[in-house]
């Protein structure tokens, strides 16, 4: 049975004093994120210092969203990271109709209070952020493998646009 987190948990923008708190969760997020990924592309060590100074510059970034679910006593217990973009692709040799979105970089639910709508709460804050800022488009990357993820997303209306692959050489 599934441990029911009875503290008040609440969705609030990022701080700078949640650093440490975000990089504890951090490593819980590579932890899990490692399993849908093959030997050779799991992550296998953290640089705190390099992971406060890339949670600062996330927090302080204009032009993005990024919050935490957190209790009373400041412990997180999730954060959603997304941020507006634009597809410009000059620097290949081609050039598209510029177009504005979303990217919703990580979303990340600690496991002891994930069933309780929390993730539905992120989506809906992003959907608000995005119409707020105009942005008609919300894009993503999402494991082949991360089948609950995937679910999910889908059942919210998001479709798979491209397809990544990989070629492993012997």
């Amino acid at each position: 049975m599934k441990e029911k987190n009875t503290a008040k948990i609440i969705i609030r923008k990022a701080k700078l004093k949640d650093i440490d708190e975000l990089i504890r969760i951090e490593k819980k997020y590579i932890k899990e994120l490692n399993k849908f990924e093959t030997k050779d592309f799991r992550i296998t060590g953290f640089v705190d210092e390099k992971l406060k100074k890339l949670f600062k510059k996330k927090i302080l970034k204009k032009r993005k969203l990024f919050l935490v679910l957190s209790d009373k006593k400041n412990k997180l217990y999730g954060y959603m990271f997304a941020e507006i973009s634009k597809n410009r692709m000059i620097s290949l040799g081609y050039e598209h109709k510029i177009i504005h979105f979303l990217y919703l970089e990580n979303v990340f639910i600690d496991k002891k209070i994930r069933g309780q709508g929390y993730f539905f709460k992120f989506e809906n804050e992003i959907i608000n952020f995005a119409k707020k800022n105009k942005i008609k488009t919300i894009e993503l990357h999402v494991s082949d493998h991360n089948k609950i993820a995937k679910n999910i997303y889908e059942k919210m209306g998001f479709e798979s646009r491209e397809k990544r692959m990989r070629l492993k050489l012997k």
